[in-house]
């Protein structure tokens, strides 16, 4: 749905027994676009809102997953997600933007595993969320940026395993990773730099 001389494109594919449902509305301006995609016995939900800024989100799931992408962009701001569920997993993903920031988040889910991302970029900042997990491991990723900061954020988790990782930036560069390896115990490890 669009208001004003907004745009706004929602699509949702299904194929076989799951379920798709994708969601867009653009206010004023702003520009909105809803992907989701079901698999097998996949379910996949896209939600984009925009008002004066761009948003984009997409939600894949096949094999029996879960994912959902979330994308909210404001007063020029510029939001993408993208969520990827595979072989059981569940995938979720959330990208806002406000005030002329940028953000993407990206989040996979693989085998059962359990990933979630979230990237907030307001007032002029960039932020960008990654995170996956393989095999029943679970992975969190967060990045937060205001003003002119940029902020970078990558979880990563094989096994059954668990990751954080959280970004935070105002004015400068802020960068965190985090992973954790079956094959090492699993252990989560975390490196973050913070301005």
């Amino acid at each position: 749905m669009a208001k004003g001389s907004g745009a706004a494109t929602a699509n949702s594919d299904t194929y076989g027994a799951g379920g798709a449902k994708s969601n867009a509305l653009a206010q004023g301006s702003g520009t909105a676009s809803g992907t989701a995609i079901s698999k097998g016995t996949g379910a996949a939900q896209s939600n984009a809102a925009s008002a004066g800024g761009s948003a984009s989100s997409n939600a894949l799931a096949a094999g029996g997953g879960g994912s959902m992408a979330n994308a909210v962009a404001n007063k020029g701001g510029e939001a993408a997600a993208s969520s990827v569920a595979l072989k059981g997993g569940d995938s979720k993903s959330s990208a806002m933007a406000n005030g002329g920031g940028t953000a993407k988040s990206n989040s996979l889910a693989e085998g059962g595993g359990n990933s979630q991302s979230l990237a907030a970029a307001v007032g002029g900042g960039s932020a960008m969320s990654n995170s996956q997990a393989k095999d029943g491991g679970s992975s969190h990723s967060i990045a937060s940026s205001q003003g002119r900061g940029n902020s970078l954020s990558n979880s990563v988790t094989k096994g059954g395993g668990g990751s954080r990782s959280d970004a935070m930036a105002d004015e400068g560069d802020s960068v965190a990773n985090a992973v954790a390896d079956e094959e090492n115990g699993g252990n989560t490890g975390l490196y973050s730099y913070y301005s």
